[in-house]
């Protein structure tokens, strides 16, 4: 084998290389942003099932209604910075506990993710609590 029939191949075994890890790097790529466009959605169906539920649960009770605005004040949107606490501790302290039944039980009814996203949290109980803005606070798996 010459010199010049040892270049050829190896370039070509080069370039499929090459074309290979393109290949690999695209497909990478579009499931990491699936991912992302999923967690983006789950937080979006939690925070509008959480809503449905506290509505039906308020219903045109003022005193209802005047908990939920509360616990989303104080358990959910000032839950920032280096000390957070759990939706449990916080209805605790402030009394709350009857909309954070209805906000647990509105967190059980999303059971099922999709993939890539199942593969993450398959099997664990995912409590997820977010910000009004939209912004994720607080995950946990307890």
């Amino acid at each position: 084998m010459s010199i010049t029939e040892w270049s050829i191949k190896n370039i070509k075994i080069l370039n499929a290389i090459k074309s290979l890890l393109r290949i690999t790097l695209v497909v990478v790529i579009a499931i990491v942003l699936m991912g992302f466009s999923q967690f983006a959605q789950i937080l979006t169906s939690n925070r509008d099932i959480r809503q449905s539920e506290w509505d039906a649960w308020a219903g045109t009770d003022a005193k209802r209604q005047q908990q939920v605005i509360k616990f989303k004040d104080v358990c959910i949107n000032s839950n920032t910075g280096s000390r957070t606490i759990s939706l449990k501790d916080c209805a605790k302290l402030e009394d709350l506990q009857d909309v954070e039944a209805i906000t647990r039980s509105a967190d059980e009814k999303l059971i099922s993710l999709a993939w890539p996203i199942s593969m993450l949290f398959s099997g664990e109980k995912l409590e997820i609590v977010e910000r009004e803005d939209n912004r994720p606070n607080l995950f946990d798996n307890k």
